[in-house]
């Protein structure tokens, strides 16, 4: 039965002489000041319950589940970022918007090229990198640590065919968190037989990014 006029009370029936109404029967709690909130048969000041509300949304909010969890930060760098090596080839690596290319270098050592990596997290974490290069191109994955020591090599762990012909791969490498140093950096060395070029390459952190714009 729907309450019609209903008469506000207090707990012992009579009519309620603060600010704080509740009623009987199937009539909802009701605070006509705004100040006090009867739920069931508890008072609870309006405060106390907006303090327990905000409380409950920051514990889920920052819950280990949540707080935890990271993202891949990838970058994308051009080809023509990479330089050679050695200064006596630097003649024979030619720039292209697109491309670094071995225009004659034929030692048997072929051209070897240094691809920097700009990254934006001092901490350590765990990294997916990979380039793209034409067929006769090898490449390892280099971290150092901010003395400039060498913390591990990498070679690429599997590759994927960019072009039907298959004259393009994409060479993928992985890094675990331990082998990255504290404020460390990253770079790509490929060696390029003549004709071979390096397009693009990408790397990525599984952190959020500690560059605050300083």
């Amino acid at each position: 039965m729907a309450c019609e006029n209903p008469k506000p009370t207090d707990d012992d029936g009579g009519l309620a002489p603060g600010p704080a109404l509740s009623y009987r029967g199937e009539c909802p709690s009701y605070a006509r000041s705004g100040e006090t909130m009867i739920i069931g048969n508890k008072r609870m000041k309006l405060h106390q319950l907006y303090l327990s509300i905000a409380a409950l949304a920051l514990a889920v909010l920052t819950s280990p589940s949540q707080a935890a969890e990271a993202y891949w930060d990838y970058k994308t760098h051009p080809g023509n970022a990479c330089f050679a090596q050695f200064g006596y080839q630097s003649d024979f690596l030619d720039r292209a918007p697109n491309y670094v290319v071995n225009v004659g270098f034929d030692q048997r050592e072929g051209l070897r090229i240094v691809c920097p990596i700009v990254r934006d997290n001092a901490e350590p974490s765990q990294l997916d990198a990979s380039i793209t290069t034409t067929r006769g191109v090898s490449c390892s994955f280099f971290s150092m640590d901010r003395a400039g020591n060498t913390v591990g090599e990498f070679p690429e762990y599997a590759t994927d065919n960019m072009d039907p012909g298959g004259s393009i791969l994409k060479r993928y490498f992985s890094v675990p968190k331990s082998e990255v140093a504290w404020n460390g950096y990253f770079a790509i060395r490929c060696t390029l037989q003549p004709l071979e070029a390096v397009y693009s390459y990408m790397s990525g952190e599984l952190a959020e990014t500690t560059d605050w714009g300083t």
